[in-house]
């Protein structure tokens, strides 16, 4: 049982509006599903199915001194607007000081497969990210598994129906910031694995690993009414799906000069986003795109800021359904700190709560926060925790309501935030 299931849930329908993005870049996601055997989600196309079975490693100091590493790939039944590119990599050493990393992709134009051999950047329409300058990213090393690239703004490009594309890593000779791991057979027919954008060893019969994640254009017309002084428009999502995320529910914050805040729904993964933009309206990121189990989904409060670090909570998600407690960075490191255990499907309790819908309360290494449902009655829970999610405590359990009156003596299934003034909390 999950608390969408426990309550009917009265909402208020949000319209999403849609503009053109004004932000550019990538967000960098490491060690997803390390040693998968299938990609993550459903891509529109991998060049293997089995990411795992791709044993080769490649980097830049293999070969005759080669600086890139590229996969192409053919697009075809649609035009679609690029999402996010999957990897299978790992035991590199990241990037750094003389270990840069830049992402570029190539529009080759109509290419029978696998050729051309080579492959130019005039080939085709040249290179699609960062204006033509490609996308420096920066990381740390992983174990082998998935790395992920999400692309915001202007960087989600439109991919032609029946063009090739070349997915290319940029480095520098001799480094190891990645090794990207390819097949030794050939397992797609699209495309080919390249080294300095020339066939590994003039032979186009194997393929690194790559996943390609896209969705049909986005409506950003929609729909067209007056408007105040607008900071950003949600667009519409597409299957659910959208870059920034759809129906924001909670107050913004203001921390490092940025205006900070959550949407319930939309984003890369259909569970909700957060995000920041500047206050004058510009660059706007949804720095973190929720996914549902494992991860976290559907964030109702707000975020709170201790120094650098953003704390939050998401109604859903976590690995029984019923919600986390995350925290992380603005460049989109998040992780869940949190998973509030499964409702019983009898009475929809649970040993201390579930489905926290406001916003948390810190001091020093402390946490506090709410939750509606879930703990000894099934009506939420008052509790606390340390800020690097140990030490679960719960301080209330809301009683059961009298099954006739539907009273009781201290309320039940909080949803407002807490308020920590001295050594009381104050809740609603």
């Amino acid at each position: 049982m999950n608390c969408f299931a426990r309550r009917r849930v009265v909402s208020v329908l949000l319209l999403a509006f849609g503009i053109e993005a004004c932000f550019a870049g990538v967000v960098v996601n490491t060690n997803i599903a390390p040693g998968a055997t299938s990609w993550p989600g459903t891509p529109l196309l991998s060049t293997v199915a089995n990411p795992s079975t791709a044993t080769v490693v490649e980097s830049f100091n293999g070969g005759t001194g080669n600086t890139n590493l590229s996969q192409t790939f053919t697009f075809g039944a649609s035009d679609y607007t690029l999402q996010s590119i999957s990897i299978y990599a790992g035991n590199g050493t990241g990037t750094g000081a003389g270990t840069n990393l830049v992402l570029r992709l190539f529009d080759l134009g109509t290419q029978t497969a696998p050729n051309p051999n080579p492959y130019t950047s005039s080939t085709g329409g040249g290179n699609l990210f960062g204006a033509g300058a490609g996308l420096s990213v920066s990381y740390g090393g992983q174990t082998p598994g998935v790395l992920r690239f999400d692309f915001t703004g202007s960087d989600q490009v439109s991919l032609s129906n029946g063009h090739m594309y070349a997915f290319e890593l940029t480095g520098v000779l001799n480094t190891t910031p990645v090794f990207w791991q390819r097949g030794t057979t050939d397992t797609y027919s699209g495309g080919a694995a390249y080294r300095n954008q020339a066939w590994i060893n003039a032979i186009n019969a194997r393929d690194f690993a790559l996943a390609v994640y896209a969705n049909a254009p986005f409506n950003t017309n929609y729909p067209p009414v007056p408007y105040g002084n607008v900071y950003h428009i949600f667009t519409k999502p597409v299957g659910g799906l959208n870059p920034d995320g759809a129906n924001p529910a909670a107050s913004l914050v203001f921390s490092g000069g940025l205006l900070c805040g959550t949407t319930m729904n939309g984003g890369l993964e259909g569970a909700g986003t957060a995000f920041v933009l500047a206050p004058d309206a510009t660059g706007f990121n949804a720095f973190r795109a929720f996914a549902n189990a494992p991860d976290g989904g559907n964030p109702r409060g707000e975020l709170i800021f201790s120094g650098v670090r953003l704390f939050g909570a998401t109604f859903g998600g976590g690995s029984s359904g019923v919600g986390t407690v995350f925290a992380g960075l603005t460049n989109g490191s998040v992780t869940v700190i949190r998973n509030f255990p499964a409702l019983s499907a009898d009475n929809a309790t649970n040993s201390g709560g579930a489905c926290p819908m406001a916003i948390l309360a810190v001091a020093g290494s402390t946490m506090f926060g709410t939750t509606s449902a879930g703990g000894a009655a099934g009506n939420g829970t008052v509790f606390a925790m340390n800020t690097n999610g140990t030490g679960y405590t719960v301080l209330h359990d809301f009683t059961a309501l009298d099954v006739v009156s539907g009273t009781n003596t201290d309320g039940a299934t909080p949803a407002g935030g807490l308020v920590l003034t001295g050594n009381t909390l104050y809740f609603r």
